[in-house]
């Protein structure tokens, strides 16, 4: 069985005035179980191979030390009195008559002390029990009777956050509205200008049939503006008279006006041809 020498237990101690201090100070308000604040050390003391239990409790208000953080979770302890850093007993155990306090206890009788993470894995401690805690962690006191083993039981799990995230408010959508036409005018008085605005505002937002539309026909909107008639009069070309009838109208009064021109003329000549051969005759 190994065993562990003098030193290796001594480096495990407190400071040695610090010790004597705390020893005397009465146990700190402490509650059972793992600390459920950050602020918190939990503390395990492991007493079972000297007739004891295991227990857990929490050190409130971040202790300055781990013998600090014994304290407040309410344990008390005893130092060696060639050495007040070190821990001889804590509540009382190995009792008086089992091991006396006056002289450091043999490697294989003595409280080993160990620290973890919440969470996390024991690690035995090589600063000693005057170092400063991790903070929100854990401190472990085991009694060893030979070998080195952490205390029988695991840190505790880490600490869960409580504090609920702000509910996310929803943005309103809002919908644009449509603005009229600047060039758009009412009433029956409106003008040949901006009738015609109107007109091409009324072709710049008629929607075009996209690719592969078809009409209510069933001919494909693309090609229903380009469609060849099957009858042979449609297929006449286009007249100008056709186009404008108005246009129509307008070409015959010129050619009456035309044709009573010469008709007067001719007659004119007629009259004057009359005249001239009464005088010669």
């Amino acid at each position: 069985m190994k065993r562990f020498s003098v030193a290796a237990a001594v480096s495990a101690a407190a400071a040695v005035g610090l010790a004597g201090a705390l020893a005397a100070a009465g146990p700190a308000a402490a509650s059972d179980g793992p600390c459920t604040t950050a602020d918190g050390v939990t503390v395990i003391v492991d007493a079972s191979a000297v007739g004891g239990s295991i227990s857990q409790r929490c050190a409130p208000d971040k202790p300055s030390s781990g013998l600090d953080a014994l304290r407040r979770a309410g344990f008390t302890w005893s130092p060696v009195s060639s050495q007040p850093g070190m821990v001889c007993r804590i509540d009382s155990r190995p009792a008086p008559s089992e091991q006396s306090c006056a002289s450091s206890p043999p490697a294989n009788a003595y409280w080993g002390y160990f620290r973890a993470n919440r969470g996390g894995d024991w690690k035995y401690s090589s600063v000693g029990a005057a170092s400063t805690p991790i903070a929100g962690g854990v401190e472990g006191w085991v009694f060893l009777t030979g070998g080195q083993r952490p205390p029988g039981i695991k840190p505790p799990a880490v600490l869960q956050r409580t504090e609920s995230l702000p509910a996310k408010t929803a943005t309103p959508i809002t919908t644009p509205k449509a603005k009229p036409h600047s060039g758009s005018t009412s009433g029956s008085g409106a003008t040949p200008s901006a009738a015609g605005s109107a007109a091409k505002s009324a072709a710049v937002d008629s929607p075009v049939a996209p690719p592969g539309a078809t009409s209510s026909a069933g001919v494909p909107a693309a090609a229903a503006g380009n469609a060849v008639s099957a009858d042979p009069a449609a297929a006449q070309p286009v007249t100008a008279e056709a186009l404008d009838p108005a246009a129509a109208g307008g070409g015959s009064a010129i050619s009456t006006v035309l044709g009573l021109a010469i008709v007067g003329v001719l007659v004119s000549a007629a009259v004057v041809m009359g005249i001239r051969r009464r005088r010669t005759s």
